[in-house]
């Protein structure tokens, strides 16, 4: 995967690898909750930085992590990720937990 998504999580830095809401339970803060936990836990490990990869497709995951304090660093194209994945662009967002407050 250190091909497809090159941004290496730096010291004191949590990633988010993986998040998934149920379609049914989706649009009813479960997304909100589940990042806000994992930043608390973050920042009660003496963690700095929160990080995430998201396809450029995905707008409601895009929206929920601008509205839970991530911003994007940069916008990535891979043809290997595309070809694997079908994800044509990415971005990689982040956000400081020492500035960040909840959603």
């Amino acid at each position: 995967m250190k091909y497809l998504f090159p941004e290496k999580p730096k010291k004191r830095t949590c990633h988010v690898a993986d998040l998934a809401v149920k379609p049914s339970a989706r649009r009813k803060g479960v997304g909100t909750s589940l990042l806000n936990y994992g930043k608390e836990v973050a920042k009660k490990q003496g963690l700095t930085r929160y990080t995430l990869h998201v396809d450029a497709d995905n707008r409601p995951a895009f929206n929920l992590y601008q509205k839970t304090g991530f911003r994007v660093v940069t916008k990535k194209k891979n043809i290997l990720a595309r070809w694997l994945l079908g994800i044509k662009e990415w971005y990689f967002m982040s956000q400081d937990l020492n500035t960040a407050t909840k959603a």
